[in-house]
């Protein structure tokens, strides 16, 4: 192609601007990890509104759905910004299970994130923490 005048070329999928939600057959299956892997989750999320506040209500919807106690949606203000998702468990009988069964799936649908131990958190929970969209 030549000259396309405000068109991109490309040579293959190219996605602009998707925003991260977990919905469908993902949904489900995060349904199903946690149904086989319950433990208490609390979400939170950076800042109010917009793409990471929508992530952090499908990951408590989502949850809920899986039967599994729920806490959140709480905004983190005036935090140092970070991107991706901040998943934390507790270091008193931490949910390795849970924990390790969650990093597949990030992996799977190619979401950012890193994980660290908390000994402030209820034993046995887990933390979601939503940061913005790499």
């Amino acid at each position: 192609m030549e000259e396309s005048p405000g068109s991109v070329q490309i040579g293959g999928d190219l996605n602009v601007n998707t925003a991260r939600r977990i919905k469908g057959k993902y949904a489900n299956k995060l349904i199903q990890t946690l149904k086989d892997n319950p433990c208490t989750i609390t979400v939170g999320v950076l800042g109010m509104g917009g793409e990471p506040e929508a992530l952090a209500n499908d990951f408590l919807l989502i949850a809920k759905k899986a039967g599994c106690p729920t806490k959140g949606v709480y905004h983190g203000i005036g935090f140092e910004p970070f991107n991706g998702i901040q998943l934390k468990y507790s270091s008193e009988n931490p949910p390795q299970n849970t924990v390790f069964s969650l990093t597949q799936f990030f992996k799977e649908i190619r979401f950012d994130y890193f994980v660290v131990s908390d000994p402030k958190l209820e034993k046995g929970s887990i933390y979601l923490y939503i940061g913005y969209k790499p």
